[in-house]
């Protein structure tokens, strides 16, 4: 029997879905720690995905749609869109079937229903060096004192530790530098009130004290950024390649060495542009919901779901149609292996599913095990692919 509660859980997974901006927000993170709500935000979005809501729907007014299921409609009603919602995933479970034979997509399940997850310990051994030279492990006893001299405290939130730049007025400027290992992540907070989450294998350069007529900072890696608005100093964020201007919102740039340059918009609006166009020829605006790639020297800009280039930062893995090469290569930064294929024509297949970056790599290699295509062999620090 259906109940009012599942019918919340219901609402409050399409919300989630429709609003992938609001995901970084505490209580959202606390709700999808749970493996059955991962589940059916994971359902709706396959059934998205295939076109049901879309079909079904016609032109969804979201807006509208979220204000029916706060409850301004009786709970018949409820019924009812329960009762259509399930009608039509039947339908499209047909339509992903299909479209598995017809292309070859391989789902794999990751649901730890019936197990218990093991928390992993993300790696502590995250570097600060200041811009006199002195290099602190963060994460290290006593080392919030000694930071506090330079201008920065070390404080936790829910057992996640981040770094706080301090806004001293009377200060003189100095760049400051985080280098993030293989299987680490961090959050810094500027000096702005601006928030940076890095991903493993990242380099994050940032002064302690912005200029009066701009904020700038380096990335070589990934990074998600929260910034505050502030119309008269404009944020930059320098890549390799391209730079990102904003004024006010939520991205990510993913700029790995020998990787394609990604700049995903979640809210707000930025300019990016190649760093060798002095003309700014290649410079190209992005909405939201949208992604600009750089490679070969111009950008290729288009429609994606914004999640599968921000779900780390939430604690997720997440691949959508993605090459076997592309997610081994991701969860070994993570997860700190290397990779050996004895048959490279597997790195083409393409897989479809998230995971929790707390799952250990035993994990994520059984499932991928257990679609019968290939047979993956972890073995502590090295991966094996083969059919």
């Amino acid at each position: 029997m259906v109940t009012e509660n599942d019918l919340e859980k219901i609402e409050f997974a399409l919300y989630v879905l429709q609003h992938p901006e609001i995901r970084g927000k505490m209580e959202v993170r606390e709700w999808l720690e749970s493996g059955k709500h991962r589940d059916l935000l994971e359902e709706l979005r396959r059934f998205r995905e295939a076109g049901e809501l879309e079909a079904a729907m016609r032109s969804p007014d979201v807006e509208k749609q979220w204000q029916y299921f706060r409850g301004k409609t009786k709970p018949r009603v409820w019924r009812m869109y329960l009762k259509w919602w399930l009608s039509a995933a039947a339908v499209v479970l047909a339509l992903v079937v299909t479209d598995i034979l017809l292309n070859e997509w391989y789902f794999v399940d990751l649901s730890l229903e019936n197990t218990v997850p093991v928390a992993r310990q993300v790696r502590s051994d995250v570097k600060l060096i200041t811009g006199t030279g002195n290099e602190f492990l963060l994460g290290t006893g006593h080392i919030d004192t000694l930071l506090k001299g330079e201008g920065l405290v070390v404080d936790s939130l829910k057992g996640r530790q981040y770094l706080k730049v301090l806004r001293v007025t009377d200060r003189v400027a100095e760049q400051y530098t985080l280098q993030i290992p293989r299987g680490a992540e961090y959050l810094v907070v500027l000096e702005d009130g601006s928030r940076v989450w890095l991903n493993s294998e990242s380099e994050f350069r940032y002064p302690s004290v912005f200029d009066q007529g701009k904020r700038e900072v380096y990335l070589k890696g990934e990074g998600y950024f929260e910034v505050v608005h502030d119309k008269e100093r404009p944020f930059i964020v320098r890549t390799e390649k391209v730079s990102t201007r904003v004024l006010g919102t939520e991205f990510n740039v993913q700029s790995y060495t020998g990787k394609a340059v990604n700049v995903t918009l979640v809210k707000g609006s930025v300019a990016v542009r190649g760093n060798n166009d002095q003309a700014n020829t290649s410079e190209v605006v992005l909405n939201p919901g949208e992604n600009a790639s750089w490679e070969g020297g111009r950008f290729r800009v288009e429609t994606v779901d914004a999640l599968k280039y921000v779900a780390w930062k939430d604690g997720f893995f997440y691949y959508d149609n993605e090459p076997l090469e592309n997610i081994l290569n991701e969860l070994g930064r993570w997860f700190d292996f290397t990779v050996f294929y004895q048959n490279p024509e597997v790195k083409s297949y393409r897989f479809k599913f998230w995971a929790n970056r707390k799952d250990t790599p035993e994990e994520i290699m059984e499932r991928l095990n257990e679609t019968g295509k290939l047979h993956v062999r972890f073995n502590g620090e090295s991966v094996v692919v083969s059919l």
